[in-house]
């Protein structure tokens, strides 16, 4: 729309004009006339405008001074431009070589120049009138409107490229993997500052946040600026906390970033919607982790259930070993990653199970015979005395092997 550049240059050069002398009438008149082509497509797009902000859509920033701009005074207070107009008013537009028409406005002397120039401000300063009006009493949906359109805009790849590239990184993503991942994009993003605008959080935001639990979360070592729990707390203005996962409110988070929108720089425009872009993917990695764990549990509640004779094939401490090996070589949990592997189980577990986990369960699976992929687990008289605890072994790993493939996982 552009709306904002025109508006802008149309002060611009009601400002320039005082400045040409008075031996520069062949300017004075050429000059003139840019002058009423920019304000009457002003006068064209501002109802376009205001008919976009009656539907809570924001389709430009104007980030003009709307105080001064909807005054005429401010507009006519150089009164230069009347004064040549009258004064050149002798002599017909015609005579003097000129011929100007802009959509069925046909000036034929300097005076009906400048009034078409007038009427234009009068209109203009009516109308944008109406959008200060509208914008201070704008509901909140229509600045969520506009940071969808601004996000809509924004090139997602970079981010999307981004997240994959962890992913790789890591190997097999966790749940508490992805709260690490939340909240150093979180303290990444605090540190540039971007919300730097909002006003000073009160003692009473700042104890409500906790910066310890972030910390957690951080690699060791990670350094936070002393302002960070401020930082911290204006987003917390501008987010909604859902246990561990925050997510974006757009309508305040929009209402930010239109408020501010040129006194931020275009990459910390860009920053704010990357956090939101990251924290989208980061929630959704979630989800898909939670759909996938009781379809997990519902298998280890089958293992439980299975029998060898008379009694459960689950029926030793060590048989959570059969479990790891099996989630490590699917690619659940990644190997000799015994701390992954606890927080996995625990939140997958059933309730209720034959031999309930422990921490210690399958810590020392590197000394057995267990240790390797499952389709290198042969019998050794070395490290395996008798042959029937390795047998069981390999029991309860082949059923849960099957019982995953027979749930489709």
């Amino acid at each position: 729309m552009n709306l904002k550049k025109k508006i802008e240059g149309l002060e611009v050069g009601m400002a320039y004009y005082s400045g040409f002398e008075k031996d520069e009438e062949d300017i004075v008149i050429p000059f003139a006339l840019s002058l009423y082509i920019t304000s009457s497509k002003i006068v064209e797009q501002l109802p376009v405008y205001l008919e976009c902000l009656g539907r809570k859509e924001c389709p430009e920033v104007l980030g003009v001074d709307l105080d001064a701009m909807t005054s005429e005074a401010h507009w006519m207070r150089n009164y230069k431009l009347e004064h040549d107009m009258r004064v050149l008013n002798d002599l017909p537009l015609r005579e003097r070589g000129i011929e100007f028409a802009y959509k069925g406005f046909k000036p034929e002397t300097t005076l009906q120049l400048y009034e078409g120039i007038r009427q234009n401000i009068t209109g203009m300063v009516a109308m944008l009138s109406e959008v200060r009006r509208l914008l201070a009493e704008a509901p909140a949906e229509l600045y969520g409107n506009f940071y969808r359109s601004e996000k809509a805009a924004c090139d997602a790849q970079p981010v999307i490229n981004r997240f994959e590239q962890w992913k790789r990184e890591v190997g097999v993503v966790t749940a508490d993997l992805l709260k690490d991942k939340q909240a150093q994009e979180v303290a990444e993003f605090l540190k540039q500052r971007v919300l730097r605008f909002m006003h000073t959080p009160s003692k009473r935001e700042i104890d409500r946040v906790d910066i310890d639990r972030l910390k957690e979360h951080l690699p060791v070592g990670y350094e936070l600026p002393e302002e960070f729990p401020k930082c911290y707390a204006r987003l917390m203005r501008l987010v909604t906390a859902d246990g561990d996962t925050l997510r974006i409110n757009y309508d305040c988070y929009g209402q930010y970033l239109h408020q501010f929108y040129y006194r931020l720089t275009a990459p910390e425009r860009q920053s704010l919607i990357h956090l939101d872009l990251m924290l989208t993917l980061i929630r959704k990695e979630r989800e898909q982790f939670s759909r996938d764990k009781e379809p997990l549990r519902r298998c280890i509640e089958l293992l439980m259930a299975e029998r060898q004779g008379d009694e459960p094939l689950f029926s030793q401490q060590s048989h959570w070993q059969a479990v790891y090996r099996i989630l490590v070589d699917k690619g659940y949990c990644r190997d000799s990653d015994f701390d992954g592997f606890d927080a996995f189980i625990l939140s997958v577990m059933p309730d209720a199970v034959n031999k309930p986990y422990r921490k210690d369960s399958v810590k020392n699976i590197s000394q057995t015979d267990f240790g390797k992929p499952f389709d290198q687990w042969r019998f050794d008289p070395d490290t395996s005395k008798t042959r029937r605890p390795f047998d069981r072994m390999v029991a309860v790993a082949t059923r849960f092997k099957a019982i995953l493939e027979e749930n489709c996982l």
